[in-house]
């Protein structure tokens, strides 16, 4: 048996584990004991089947639908979120859920059914990103009543952070209209970056990068202050469900596609000439310039991070 093993056991493609049980079970003395390890090994191809059975028929329950709406959603309005189109976004997601014990998730190993979960992500990530981009075009609206829109029906509170963030997000949709659905996001998702950057390497800002900062006053004198509203503001760190924590800290731990610079060059050709995006720029910063409420932004953004515009601590004591 080991003989005639030996001489064949180069005709077959086995892995390195398959090749060890091979030569352990040439080296069974008696056939009722290769019976056994036999049997073993059909056992254990039938609880492969019945596995892969049950893939093919588990599908999203309704009550982890709703979860996986929940938890997406609370992603794509944290303003701690580092990147809307970052890398392995779907993923950060589940990882919450998992931490937050939702039930019904699949196990890790069912590799299968954990894709088709991540793919329900992805596909609710792209819905609430549009609604996010969709909803700032209303030209006269207050930053809080756009706020108050987003966050019906969720348990997310207004802050100061996340007006900041929606107000960026506007600033960005009136100073590059010339974007696609495609590069809005990357355009974005670059803006952070750059914002994150200096404040972390406390270099002073060229005009581009704090226009983040400036886009708030901005937004104010445009739209109207959100203290004129109904609409209270609490503390970032109010009181809110436990597993939101778990969600402020993933969404600043996903990393803008490093491929976004490349992706937006390639969607430069409608861009403005560089003299007209000049003088966007420098209109911009005039029209801040001078505000009493300007300077205390842009003075805690660059020390802290803070307003949801970088990875810093958004507010966060």
């Amino acid at each position: 048996m080991v003989a005639f093993g030996g001489m064949i056991k180069p005709q077959l493609k086995l892995t390195d584990k398959s090749s060890v049980t091979f030569d352990q079970f040439i080296r069974l003395r008696s056939a009722d004991e290769r019976a056994v390890m036999l049997f073993g090994y059909v056992l254990e191809l039938l609880d492969l089947a019945r596995k892969n059975e049950k893939a093919d028929h588990w599908v999203i329950g309704t009550t982890l639908g709703k979860k996986i709406n929940t938890y997406t959603q609370a992603f794509i309005l944290s303003p701690q979120l580092r990147a809307y189109r970052g890398l392995h976004l779907s993923e950060h997601v589940m990882k919450v859920m998992r931490a937050s014990n939702v039930l019904d998730l699949p196990p890790e190993e069912e590799s299968t059914n954990v894709d088709r979960v991540l793919s329900k992500v992805s596909n609710k990530a792209t819905n609430y990103r549009n609604v996010l981009k969709n909803h700032p075009k209303s030209d006269l609206e207050n930053i809080a009543n756009l706020a108050d829109k987003l966050l019906h029906g969720t348990t997310m509170k207004h802050t100061l952070q996340f007006y900041l963030r929606l107000a960026f997000i506007r600033w960005v949709m009136v100073q590059y209209p010339w974007l696609t659905e495609e590069t809005f996001w990357i355009q974005v998702d670059e803006l952070i970056k750059k914002n994150s950057q200096d404040c972390k390497t406390k270099v002073e800002p060229r005009p581009v990068r704090i226009y983040p900062i400036l886009s708030f006053p901005t937004d104010i004198r445009v739209h109207g202050d959100p203290a004129n509203t109904d609409h209270q503001v609490v503390e970032f760190n109010a009181s809110m469900p436990s597993w939101y924590t778990s969600v402020r800290t993933q969404a600043a731990n996903i990393l803008p596609n490093p491929k976004n610079p490349q992706l937006l060059l390639q969607g430069s050709a409608v861009a403005p000439s560089g003299s007209k995006r000049r003088r966007l720029e420098d209109e911009e910063i005039g029209l801040a310039r001078g505000r009493d409420d300007l300077e205390p932004i842009v003075r805690c953004s660059r020390r802290h991070g803070r307003g949801g515009l970088g990875k810093g601590k958004s507010g966060a004591k």
